[in-house]
């Protein structure tokens, strides 16, 4: 058999292969060197030597990736919705216990569930103090007061 039908076989083989990789990974990579991989298949329709298919599939590739992908990546990630965690970031709570970070102790009271908390500056809340949450470590809170 012809060596450029095996090699445009090959590709056409890589293109399969990666795509099916996209499809069940999802992560926007191997859809570029899928792509690229077009431009190689061509090459071994023309009967361009291999090394040059493989620099061309490659300059292809990383230039889909570099340059495509991060606008993707905003468009994919403007769908995502803000779950559990990622939503207490920006919310009100009230101290029950006093926060202080010296002794390890504070439990800020936040959509009906106590939080273990820490102030963010370092001071000691008082109870009944509102607080706003700043960030969210493992379990615990890093909180402001209210101004």
């Amino acid at each position: 058999m012809d060596p450029y039908k095996m090699m445009a076989i090959g590709w056409f083989a890589a293109i399969i292969v990666l795509l099916i990789i996209e499809f069940c990974t999802q992560a926007l990579v191997t859809i570029w060197f899928a792509i690229g991989s077009v431009l190689g298949l061509f090459g071994a329709a023309m009967g361009i030597d291999f090394l040059w298919q493989l620099i061309l599939m490659l300059i292809l590739s990383v230039i889909m990736l570099i340059f495509t992908k991060p606008i993707l990546n905003e468009y994919v990630n403007k769908k995502l919705i803000k779950t559990n965690v990622d939503t207490l970031e920006g919310q009100i709570g009230v101290v029950k216990e006093t926060i202080n970070n010296l002794e390890a102790q504070g439990l800020v009271l936040l959509n009906g569930m106590d939080w273990t908390a820490r102030s963010e500056s370092g001071e000691t809340i008082e109870p009944e103090t509102r607080v706003i949450v700043k960030k969210v470590e493992g379990v615990k809170l890093i909180v402001a007061k209210v101004q």
